[in-house]
């Protein structure tokens, strides 16, 4: 499994920046003929298919655990119960109830709250297809104090957990084929019902997190999947994301030092940022953006891909233009999220946009980027 992952990443990382390439030029497409429908007609799926290519990515690094998380103190309970109420109207005749098996209330787990959603969410998915016609949807919660003797995917840690079990009354799984579930594409499902990731993305997030999981299955009765997620100490985390419109103004010319070694994906990005107004020198790697960075004093703005050769990486970039240039904004680009050995990926100063993007989203990323003069 670890084998695996480390491919899942690396392919994940490939493909995004195939993807971004491909996303790209089809938003440049749309804008220039949005009033050609014969184009448009053959626009429009291509998008939608390289969208789908995007969440099949995304949901790799998950299994790969190179998704970036926000690991917060969670009332899983509340989100339990919220979640379940989004979900009673896409049940049909499934009965579906919440349990809790514990004194000590909230019980709070230290974990990204929308990756939880998203885990369960799936878990939930399966349950309903496993179960056609009718039957109950349960998920218990509970406190679990573990001393060290306990088997799920792997020997479980002493310490205290949040436990979830999500129950189901379905058709349960082949005996041969539990051992495989968490695998990337192995899949109960038809072709057309189903990837084969949803599992593969609940147990990299799980791992991720630092808990363990464990499917128990009895053909004909059902099936269990049991999550330990470690527990938060602390109050509950809140605050909620409020969606708006932001409007963008066209650039008055600023400079932006766009840094990334892929021709292609260097093309696509300055062709976003030229349609928008910005002038744009490009350097293929990071040593030649850090003397641009010496030399070009009307450089307002810095756009870097994080993984690059040459030994110069986009962090080094980063934090040597706010060292050196503190008026300077920078946003980080990266198809790849293993942050391992980037103690500095966290900074805020430094905003990370995922590819693959398109336009709309690289410039909402250069307008939330402060520079370090203001920071």
């Amino acid at each position: 499994m670890e084998s695996v992952g480390r491919l899942a990443g690396g392919l994940a990382h490939d493909f995004n920046n195939i993807l971004t390439i491909i996303i790209g030029n089809l938003d440049s497409l749309r804008k220039n003929f949005e009033d050609w429908d014969e184009i448009m007609q053959f626009i429009e799926p291509a998008t939608r298919a390289a969208r789908r290519g995007a969440d099949t990515t995304r949901q790799l690094l998950s299994f790969a655990r190179q998704q970036p998380l926000r690991p917060i103190a969670v009332d899983v309970k509340s989100l339990v119960e919220h979640m379940v109420t989004l979900l009673r109207h896409s049940m049909g005749s499934i009965e579906t109830a919440v349990a809790t098996r514990a004194t000590r209330m909230p019980l709070l787990a230290q974990v990204d709250p929308h990756m939880l959603e998203n885990a369960l969410m799936n878990l939930a998915i399966n349950a309903r297809d496993a179960m056609p016609d009718s039957g109950q949807l349960k998920f218990e919660i509970e406190l679990s104090r573990e001393n060290g003797d306990r088997l799920l995917d792997a020997p479980v840690a002493a310490g205290d957990y949040v436990q979830i079990s999500v129950r189901d009354t379905g058709s349960g799984i082949d005996p041969d084929l539990v051992p495989h579930v968490f695998e990337p594409f192995v899949t109960t499902k038809d072709a057309q019902s189903g990837s084969g990731l949803g599992l593969s993305m609940v147990y990299g997030f799980v791992k991720q997190s630092h808990g363990y999981i464990r499917i128990e299955s009895d053909p004909g009765k059902g099936t269990c999947v049991i999550l330990l997620l470690p527990v938060a100490e602390g109050d509950v985390e809140t605050g909620e994301v409020i969606a708006g419109t932001r409007e963008r103004i066209k650039s008055d010319g600023e400079l932006v030092l766009l840094v990334e070694d892929d021709e292609d994906v260097r093309s696509v990005v300055r062709r976003q940022l030229t349609d928008q107004g910005y002038l744009v020198v490009e350097a293929p790697d990071g040593q030649s953006a850090k003397r641009l960075v010496d030399t070009l004093q009307d450089v307002a703005i810095v756009v870097s891909d994080i993984m690059m050769p040459g030994g110069v990486n986009g962090l080094e970039v980063a934090s040597y233009t706010r060292e050196r240039r503190p008026d300077i904004r920078v946003v980080l680009i990266t198809g790849f999220a293993d942050w391992a050995g980037f103690p500095d990926a966290g900074d805020p100063a430094f905003p990370v946009l995922k590819k693959p993007f398109g336009q709309s989203e690289l410039l909402d990323a250069i307008a939330e980027s402060p520079n370090g003069a203001g920071a």
